[in-house]
Protein backbone atom coordinates (compact mmCIF):
# COMPACT_ATOMS: atom_id res chain seq x y z
CA UNK A 1 0.00 0.00 0.00
CA UNK A 2 1.24 3.34 -0.79
CA UNK A 3 0.69 6.17 1.89
CA UNK A 4 0.82 10.02 0.38
CA UNK A 5 -0.35 11.55 3.55
CA UNK A 6 2.57 13.66 5.22
CA UNK A 7 4.25 11.74 7.86
CA UNK A 8 6.07 12.55 10.74
CA UNK A 9 8.75 10.41 12.45
CA UNK A 10 7.67 8.78 15.74
CA UNK A 11 10.89 7.06 17.37
CA UNK A 12 13.12 4.98 16.41
CA UNK A 13 16.45 2.66 17.83
CA UNK A 14 19.46 2.60 15.96
CA UNK A 15 22.18 1.48 18.84
CA UNK A 16 24.26 3.87 18.83
CA UNK A 17 23.23 5.01 22.27
CA UNK A 18 22.69 1.97 23.98
CA UNK A 19 20.37 2.60 27.10
CA UNK A 20 21.87 1.15 29.91
CA UNK A 21 18.93 -2.27 31.01
CA UNK A 22 20.03 -2.61 26.95
CA UNK A 23 23.76 -2.93 27.38
CA UNK A 24 24.07 -6.65 27.40
CA UNK A 25 22.20 -7.08 24.11
CA UNK A 26 23.86 -4.05 21.98
CA UNK A 27 27.20 -4.76 19.89
CA UNK A 28 29.41 -3.26 18.58
CA UNK A 29 31.13 -4.17 14.67
CA UNK A 30 34.54 -2.71 15.08
CA UNK A 31 35.20 -2.82 10.90
CA UNK A 32 31.90 -0.97 9.62
CA UNK A 33 31.80 1.25 13.46
CA UNK A 34 28.66 0.36 14.02
CA UNK A 35 26.02 -0.37 16.75
CA UNK A 36 23.41 -3.51 16.37
CA UNK A 37 21.06 -5.32 18.51
CA UNK A 38 21.59 -9.07 19.23
CA UNK A 39 18.87 -10.94 19.47
CA UNK A 40 19.10 -15.00 20.34
CA UNK A 41 18.27 -18.02 22.86
CA UNK A 42 18.95 -15.63 25.78
CA UNK A 43 17.18 -12.66 24.29
CA UNK A 44 14.25 -13.17 22.18
CA UNK A 45 12.95 -9.00 22.17
CA UNK A 46 13.99 -6.01 21.15
CA UNK A 47 13.62 -2.75 22.82
CA UNK A 48 10.47 -1.40 22.28
CA UNK A 49 8.65 1.43 20.84
CA UNK A 50 6.49 2.63 22.81
CA UNK A 51 3.79 5.45 22.64
CA UNK A 52 0.54 6.19 23.90
CA UNK A 53 -2.30 7.06 21.06
CA UNK A 54 -2.30 10.25 22.37
CA UNK A 55 1.26 10.93 21.53
CA UNK A 56 0.24 9.80 17.95
CA UNK A 57 -2.99 11.60 16.99
CA UNK A 58 -6.31 13.29 18.23
CA UNK A 59 -7.81 11.28 14.83
CA UNK A 60 -9.72 8.13 14.82
CA UNK A 61 -6.65 6.18 13.03
CA UNK A 62 -3.66 6.54 11.83
CA UNK A 63 -1.12 4.08 9.86
CA UNK A 64 2.70 3.81 11.29
CA UNK A 65 5.30 2.36 8.53
CA UNK A 66 7.80 0.66 10.84
CA UNK A 67 10.82 -1.00 9.26
CA UNK A 68 14.43 -2.45 11.05
CA UNK A 69 17.30 -3.68 9.31
CA UNK A 70 18.17 -6.96 10.18
CA UNK A 71 21.18 -9.56 9.38
CA UNK A 72 20.91 -13.33 9.25
CA UNK A 73 24.27 -15.07 9.51
CA UNK A 74 24.66 -18.01 6.90
CA UNK A 75 24.94 -20.65 9.40
CA UNK A 76 21.56 -19.96 10.95
CA UNK A 77 18.66 -22.04 9.76
CA UNK A 78 16.20 -20.80 12.91
CA UNK A 79 13.04 -18.87 11.98
CA UNK A 80 13.50 -15.41 11.19
CA UNK A 81 12.55 -12.91 13.83
CA UNK A 82 9.60 -10.96 13.76
CA UNK A 83 8.72 -7.48 13.40
CA UNK A 84 5.68 -6.97 15.95
CA UNK A 85 3.25 -3.59 16.01
CA UNK A 86 0.31 -3.48 18.66
CA UNK A 87 -1.47 -1.90 21.17
CA UNK A 88 -1.25 -2.75 24.72
CA UNK A 89 -3.89 -1.85 27.56
CA UNK A 90 -4.28 -3.02 31.28
CA UNK A 91 -6.82 -6.05 30.06
CA UNK A 92 -4.07 -7.13 27.31
CA UNK A 93 -3.00 -6.97 23.40
CA UNK A 94 -5.06 -6.31 20.38
CA UNK A 95 -4.54 -4.99 17.08
CA UNK A 96 -1.18 -7.20 17.32
CA UNK A 97 0.38 -7.98 14.06
CA UNK A 98 3.99 -9.59 13.69
CA UNK A 99 5.52 -10.17 10.32
CA UNK A 100 8.30 -11.83 8.90
CA UNK A 101 11.23 -11.46 6.05
CA UNK A 102 9.21 -12.89 3.01
CA UNK A 103 10.76 -16.42 2.53
CA UNK A 104 11.74 -15.73 -0.95
CA UNK A 105 13.68 -12.20 0.19
CA UNK A 106 15.94 -13.97 2.92
CA UNK A 107 19.73 -13.77 1.65
CA UNK A 108 21.57 -14.83 4.67
CA UNK A 109 25.46 -12.95 5.34
CA UNK A 110 23.67 -9.64 4.42
CA UNK A 111 21.26 -6.73 5.94
CA UNK A 112 17.93 -6.74 4.70
CA UNK A 113 15.24 -3.90 5.16
CA UNK A 114 11.97 -5.30 6.38
CA UNK A 115 8.75 -2.37 5.67
CA UNK A 116 5.33 -2.86 7.49
CA UNK A 117 2.37 -0.93 7.44
CA UNK A 118 0.01 -0.87 9.85
CA UNK A 119 -3.56 0.59 10.14
CA UNK A 120 -4.60 1.16 14.07
CA UNK A 121 -7.44 -0.96 15.05
CA UNK A 122 -10.56 0.80 16.87
CA UNK A 123 -8.66 2.51 20.04
CA UNK A 124 -10.33 1.33 23.18
CA UNK A 125 -8.92 4.15 25.31
CA UNK A 126 -6.46 7.23 24.30
CA UNK A 127 -4.02 5.89 27.11
CA UNK A 128 -3.47 2.59 24.97
CA UNK A 129 -0.09 2.02 24.29
CA UNK A 130 1.52 1.29 20.57
CA UNK A 131 4.37 -1.24 20.57
CA UNK A 132 6.42 -1.91 17.87
CA UNK A 133 9.00 -4.65 18.51
CA UNK A 134 11.34 -7.46 17.44
CA UNK A 135 10.49 -10.52 18.78
CA UNK A 136 12.64 -13.85 17.83
CA UNK A 137 12.10 -17.27 18.84
CA UNK A 138 15.59 -18.88 17.09
CA UNK A 139 18.26 -20.32 19.32
CA UNK A 140 21.20 -18.60 16.90
CA UNK A 141 22.08 -14.95 16.96
CA UNK A 142 20.63 -12.66 14.60
CA UNK A 143 21.18 -8.86 14.56
CA UNK A 144 19.15 -5.93 14.09
CA UNK A 145 19.56 -2.15 13.27
CA UNK A 146 17.22 0.86 12.88
CA UNK A 147 14.22 -0.02 14.23
CA UNK A 148 11.63 2.90 13.28
CA UNK A 149 8.51 3.63 13.09
CA UNK A 150 6.69 7.08 11.17
CA UNK A 151 3.20 8.22 12.16
CA UNK A 152 0.75 9.02 8.78
CA UNK A 153 -1.71 10.98 10.05
CA UNK A 154 -5.08 11.58 8.28
CA UNK A 155 -6.16 14.91 7.24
Amino acid sequence: MKLTIPNTFLAGYDFSSPEPNHSPQIKYDSGTKNHYCQLDSNTSFSPAIKKKYTQLTNKDHVWIRAQVDIFIPRENTDEPPLLVMTFSRREGLYGYNAIALPQDSIRKGEWLKLNYDYLTPDIRSAKDEFQCYMWYRGKKPVFIDNLKADVFVPK
